[in-house]
């Protein structure tokens, strides 16, 4: 499968075609604009780039001229996602470098037949990739992911993240609300995940283990907290 980036600058293109690009098993990255895209292109290999022609800052004509430019780029398939039907946006985005034009609004089944296409003609890199068995020492790892802590329970926290969490799953938790109360890192069980908008979840923790406050249960350090506030 390929790895595959969409520019464009209406929130609700890059919702779609993600979905549809990884529903067919690839990995898609999404940015808004030019250099938003450009940043993504220096960091991550990419095989396939679909970006809008008309965008805030820079054109994706101008992206995909800057792309040309440089050598590191020559595999890159390059497709431009745009309304503009006119004959001659279609010669210049031939000009610029790109080798397909997708119209919008993007019609699920041709949009993944051009990706499919292009694909044929300029196949993906292969990457070297090394797998390692369960009982691996090397197979033990910890991801770190920032959250933002929105209420504090008595048995958890609520928190608002960038990525979804799977229910009943295990995490260390650190903020620096912990470390007010006087807490060590926390273990937390995930109790409950779901989507507030395209790119934020909201995540419900709960405690592994009850912790005491400066020697009381957190829930009446919580109403002490609340009483200070009305007080």
């Amino acid at each position: 499968m390929a790895q595959i980036l969409i520019v464009d600058d209406d929130k609700d293109i890059l919702k779609i075609t993600q979905q549809i690009l990884e529903s067919a098993g690839h990995t898609v990255f999404t940015a808004q604009d030019a250099l938003a895209a450009m940043d993504l292109l220096n960091s991550s290999p990419i095989d396939l780039l679909i970006s809008d022609a008309k965008m805030p800052h820079f054109s994706g004509f101008e992206l995909v001229q800057t792309l040309t430019k440089n050598k590191r780029f020559e595999g890159m398939a390059v497709a431009m996602l745009t309304g503009l039907r006119e004959k001659k946006s279609i010669e210049k985005a031939a000009k610029a470098g790109v080798h397909d034009y997708i119209i919008k609004p993007i019609d699920p089944i041709v949009f993944l037949k051009k990706v499919e296409d292009l694909l044929k003609r300029f196949p993906p890199q292969e990457r070297a990739r090394l797998d390692f068995d369960s009982s691996s020492h090397f197979s033990a790892g910890v991801i770190h992911f920032p959250i933002e802590v929105v209420s504090l329970l008595e048995n958890g926290i609520i928190c608002r993240s960038g990525q979804s969490f799977q229910k009943d799953m295990i995490i260390e938790v650190d903020t620096p609300l912990f470390k007010k109360l006087g807490l060590e890192k926390q273990p937390m069980k995930v109790l409950d995940s779901h989507q507030i908008s395209p790119t934020e979840w909201e995540v419900q923790f709960c405690f592994l283990t009850q912790p005491e406050v400066f020697g009381n249960s957190l829930k009446q350090w919580i109403l002490k907290e609340k009483l200070k506030k009305t007080g």
